[in-house]
This record gives structure tokens, C-alpha cells and sequence, in this order.
């Protein structure tokens, strides 16, 4: 079974699509079971939409979009606890 340290490296990989089906596989069940990975996945995919969002707009965020941003985040991890 796949652990937390090899889902936290194949996540790039795992959100690219790029993995073999086995590896997908394994990763969408371990996924199931951890409920830590679910999150990391979760704060890694919304880092990489901000991370695109600021390039496309290229400019700095406000500090309300921060806030919302961060409010965003802290509801979703309080969601999963």
C-alpha cells in the first residue's frame, strides 16, 4: 500500500494526469483511507489554482482577497475535522 511520504511526492505527477492507471489507482486509495492526504491534496490543488490565478491576472491580491483566500482555506480544513 502506497504511504503518506509517496502520495506527498507523486502528487505533481497525480494532478497532472501523467501517472499510469496502477499508480492512480493507489494513490485514489490511499486517498480513501488518509484523511491527511485528502487535506494535503485539497490545500495543493488550491495553491496551484491561486498560484495560476495570480499569473493570469498578473498583479498583486488585496489584502480582501487574501483574507478571503485564507477564510477560504480555514473553512475547508475545519470542514474535514
Amino acid at each position: 500500500m502506497l504511504n503518506c511520504k509517496s502520495l506527498v511526492d507523486q502528487a505533481s505527477d497525480f494532478t497532472d494526469k501523467s501517472l499510469p492507471w496502477h499508480r492512480v489507482l493507489s494513490i485514489k486509495f490511499h486517498l480513501l483511507m488518509c484523511v491527511h492526504c485528502r487535506r494535503f491534496m485539497r490545500h495543493f490543488r488550491t495553491t496551484i489554482n491561486l498560484s495560476a490565478h495570480i499569473a493570469k491576472e498578473n498583479e498583486q491580491l488585496s489584502d480582501t482577497e487574501v483574507s478571503e483566500v485564507m477564510d477560504s482555506i480555514k473553512q475547508l480544513d475545519s470542514e474535514q475535522k
